[in-house]
């Protein structure tokens, strides 16, 4: 039995026992009812009629009896203290069959004790059940001798209302049977099949298919359940996501480094030579210009490789508590200059009432940097880089860097934070990247996004409580 059978069975199962027990327990409480309306109804009738018939003097009357069987659809029996018949309408077979079970001349001496005037039996002759009711005449032709009188009261009416009550009960409790079957099914059906649904995109998920979406039910609990479903498959995304840039990042780290290493060793010499060759050569000016230029190339051929070796090399986040408008504070002054000398003015908008942060300053420092320089290339002709500090409502503190620049071409929007990837003539591609590492291992984001007329807003969020591996010290492992 597969899964949805066994969820549209633990549905149904408790609706059907439930309407069972509820039917058979409200058809044996009504069939009780009814019978026991039924028998005192027909005791009264029968006793009001033996009363009646106890003061009348023609009870001993055969044609008066049968005309007044007709009249009252009841059998009438007189008997003597001994047993005998005086009158009676019955046949006397089912009189003889009655006799058996009920004996006159006992009911006569119990009648005769009992506290009350009547005394009634259920007995049955053949098939055929009465009702008898029993009570002392008076002997018209003796007063001394009393007569019992009886009223047979035939049952088999009764007992066929009843017998109808039952059978309509039961096809009625049967058709809610049945209609609750129907209802249980579409009630299951209408759970089960989200969730056959949410099975099956779980499956495409963990085969690999993570823009797999699960359609929203109409069941609230159902619909958080798909929800949190599509949540896993976004975040299963942007792991999957995050683990292909890692690997593409430390296997070009890997290759990388060994370049690095590789590419020092004869630099260095080459260095040392040229710098013997800058010696021996003549002073003409020529000669020097040609070893300078050398020695610049050198030197920055160095220094790329350096800044190589120390961006794959893995650090640590040291978080402490900061307030990230002292730490802005701290910056601008030192890359002000920098920007003046390329005719850019720098403006800070910082909000007054933000808390401080755990984040590491120095980290979070380098961020910055790498955004005021690319905010700084962006604009070649000059321009406004304005530094602002606000409080969201979800939650983070963000840091804006907005320029003025020519704003980020559609064609490389996706590939901005792809490691080496630059469209700067020598540029490493490292510098987006590397930010956007370290904002993520203290739990924020880093997002680029076109203003309008123009410019570049790069947002730094980070939430206000710090995450917990960025408080234990998370290392950032670039190779």
């Amino acid at each position: 039995m597969t899964g949805p059978n066994r969820l549209h069975l633990r549905i149904m199962l408790p609706f059907v026992g439930l309407i069972l027990a509820v039917g058979v327990i409200s058809l044996l409480l009504s069939r009780h009812t009814l019978g026991r309306l039924m028998d005192q109804r027909l005791e009264v009738q029968s006793q009001r009629i033996s009363r009646v018939l106890s003061n009348a003097q023609f009870v001993f009357n055969p044609i008066y009896l049968e005309k007044l069987r007709d009249a009252i659809d009841s059998d009438i029996v007189v008997f003597a203290g001994d047993g005998t018949v005086k009158a009676t309408t019955l046949d006397s077979e089912t009189l003889g069959q009655i006799a058996i079970t009920v004996d006159p001349v006992r009911l006569f001496g119990q009648l005769a004790e009992a506290p009350q005037d009547t005394l009634q039996r259920t007995v049955s002759a053949g098939r055929r059940p009465f009702l008898i009711t029993a009570r002392i005449l008076p002997n018209p032709t003796d007063s001394e001798q009393r007569m019992m009188l009886w009223v047979l009261a035939d049952m088999a009416d009764a007992k066929a209302l009843l017998s109808s009550f039952t059978a309509r009960i039961l096809l009625v409790g049967a058709g809610g049977i049945l209609l609750v079957l129907i209802l249980g099914y579409l009630i299951a059906r209408s759970v089960s099949r989200p969730v056959d649904d949410l099975v099956a995109v779980t499956g495409e998920i963990a085969d690999g298919r993570f823009e797999r979406q699960a359609d929203l039910p109409s069941v609230a609990e159902l619909r958080v359940l798909a929800q949190s479903v599509n949540t896993m498959s976004h975040k299963l995304a942007d792991y999957r996501e995050q683990a292909a840039r890692s690997s593409r990042l430390a296997a070009a780290g890997k290759i990388t480094a060994a370049m690095a290493h590789e590419i020092k060793n004869p630099l260095s010499s080459i260095k040392m030579l040229a710098q013997l060759l800058r010696d021996r050569l003549d002073k003409t000016p020529e000669n020097r210009e040609i070893v300078r230029s050398i020695l610049e190339e050198i030197v920055r051929l160095e220094r790329i490789v350096g800044d190589l070796s120390n961006r794959l090399r893995p650090t640590a986040i040291k978080p402490v508590k900061t307030d990230l408008n002292r730490l802005i504070d701290q910056l601008i002054p030192v890359i002000r200059p920098k920007l003046a000398h390329r005719k850019i003015t720098v403006r800070t908008d910082s909000q007054d009432d933000l808390p401080q942060l755990t984040l590491d300053p120095d980290k979070v420092k380098q961020v910055l940097w790498n955004l005021l320089l690319n905010a700084m290339e962006s604009m070649p002709a000059g321009g406004a880089v304005t530094v602002r500090t606000l409080l969201e409502p979800a939650g983070h503190a963000c840091i804006c860097v907005e320029d003025e620049g020519g704003g980020i071409d559609n064609a490389h929007r996706d590939a901005l934070f792809d490691p080496f990837f630059t469209t700067k003539p020598e540029g490493l591609g490292l510098g987006l990247s590397t930010s956007r590492e370290i904002i993520t291992a203290h739990g924020g984001t880093l997002t680029l996004e076109n203003m309008t007329p123009a410019g570049v807003r790069a947002t730094i969020a980070l939430p206000l409580q710090s995450k917990e591996n960025c408080s234990n010290g998370q290392n950032i492992d670039r190779r």
